[in-house]
């Protein structure tokens, strides 16, 4: 029996879909399409970070029967662009499971990544599955505000985006908000316009709205259901905004009393402080504050190397948690999902 390890090439596109299909298919009805025929074929095609040496596959006797893909992620990482890998796409053929080609993907899409340049790495699933190969359990904060109605008008209003015009304005914003954040990948307007609209999961919709003062796009949001922010954004140069944007979103369902958003930042705190409100301390008309932080999984990380030096505080996986923590970790789950 010959085994072999290397790049997917370009003409193999259609047996790695037939892989990932074998391999998902019976796990279809809760991976929400990932077990679909077609399915990966797809997701790449919506990727403009993607080729085919992202993919390492392990064959025996010519056959493809495992695969590891490190997704190109450039991430925004406190004002500095990091080079970051996204494992996905983890396949093995039924047929050939419990015999450790995963564990031998891993380590070679590792030597890739170290070879290409790449700061971190990290990957969404079990600490006992991957913890081996070297990644570690990371968790960041949500947050949950118990939140009055704001009583003063904002002067903002919202209009779903249209990805046929509104991309421009979407970069923009998108930009301008995450460049300083630590956690959301870069998104070029190729991005935008192929990966955003049609996300990863097939339940996946993008609903994104433009936040307008008069006719100017001010800020951005995505809510995929009602009390539920699961992206958010604003221009930073006007410093009164964000409380208007906070209030603005709020005031979108007056009464619901609670909106959860799916990241945590100062910035947030700071623009809610105004809006919210503990009903039992009001009765002796005090204040006190009603917004909670809720711990969640963020994935598993590894450090990978120094890439282009410019992370010189992280030397280390334990250093990189440090490091996401004290930089208040976001992802945006939905369109960046892999």
């Amino acid at each position: 029996m010959s085994c072999e390890i290397r790049a997917l090439q370009e003409d193999e596109l259609e047996v790695h879909d037939r892989l990932i299909y074998e391999s998902y298919k019976e796990f279809e009805h809760e991976r929400l399409g990932i077990g679909e025929c077609g399915w990966w074929r797809t997701h790449i095609n919506r990727d403009p970070y993607y080729s085919p040496e992202q993919s390492r596959v392990l064959l025996v006797d010519g056959e493809m029967v495992a695969s590891v893909s490190a997704y190109r992620r450039p991430m925004h990482c406190s004002g500095r662009p990091a080079k970051v890998g996204a494992i996905g796409s983890v396949a093995t053929h039924p047929e050939h499971r419990r015999r450790g080609y995963v564990r031998q993907l891993m380590a070679e899409c590792r030597s890739w990544m170290e070879s290409e340049g790449f700061d971190f790495c990290f990957l969404f699933g079990r600490q006992e599955v991957y913890g081996g190969s070297g990644y570690e359990m990371f968790s960041a904060f949500e947050t949950i505000a118990s939140v009055r109605p704001p009583t003063a008008d904002t002067g903002l209003t919202f209009r779903p985006a249209d990805f046929e015009t509104d991309v421009p304005a979407l970069c923009e914003l998108y930009d301008q908000f995450c460049c300083p954040l630590t956690g959301p990948f870069v998104r070029t307007r190729d991005y935008w316009e192929r990966r955003v609209p049609g996300g990863y999961f097939r339940d996946y919709a993008p609903n994104y709205s433009l936040i307008r003062e008069g006719e100017r796009a001010v800020g951005y949001m995505r809510s995929d259901s009602e009390g539920s922010v699961a992206e958010l954004g604003w221009l930073r140069e006007e410093p009164d905004l964000p409380a208007r944007v906070a209030a603005a979103v709020v005031g979108l369902w007056p009464h619901l009393g609670e909106v959860r958003f799916g990241f945590f930042t100062a910035e947030l705190i700071a623009a809610l402080d105004p809006l919210v409100w503990a009903p039992s301390a009001a009765v002796y008309g005090e204040r006190q504050s009603a917004l909670h932080l809720v711990e969640t999984y963020k994935g598993l990380w590894t450090y990978i190397g120094p890439g282009a030096g410019l992370f010189p505080e992280v030397t280390d996986t334990a250093g990189l948690l440090r490091f996401l923590r004290q930089h208040e970790y976001c992802f945006w789950r939905g369109p960046d999902s892999f």
